[in-house]
C-alpha cells in the first residue's frame, strides 16, 4: 500500500503533500500553474485508495467541463477508475 501513495506524491513539494495527506476538509487558493488540479486529482485518489471502499462516495466539483474532464483523465492516469464511486461535474 506504501508504494500506492509514494505514486500519488512523490512529485508533490511539502505543501502540497500536506494537502493531500490531510483528513480536514481545506481551500486551497493559488495562482495559475501552481498545481491546484493536480493537487485536488491526487487528494482525491489518496482518500479513495486509503479508505478503500469504506467511502460512499467521492465529489468534486468544478466550475467547468474542461476542468472535470482533466480531473477525470487525471484520475484515470493515477488507475483511479469506475470501481470506485468517485463523480467529478460542474456546477
Amino acid at each position: 500500500m506504501t508504494n500506492i501513495f509514494e505514486k500519488i506524491v512523490n512529485d508533490l513539494n511539502l505543501e502540497q503533500k500536506d494537502v493531500v495527506e490531510s483528513e480536514d476538509n481545506l481551500y486551497v487558493n493559488a495562482c495559475p500553474g501552481s498545481g491546484k488540479t493536480r493537487v485536488l486529482t491526487r487528494k482525491i485518489a489518496y482518500q479513495a485508495i486509503k479508505h478503500d471502499g469504506s467511502l460512499k462516495r467521492i465529489i468534486a466539483i468544478t466550475y467547468t467541463n474542461r476542468a472535470a474532464e482533466e480531473i477525470k483523465e487525471r484520475l484515470s492516469l493515477l488507475s483511479i477508475d469506475d470501481d470506485i464511486n468517485i463523480w467529478v461535474g460542474i456546477i
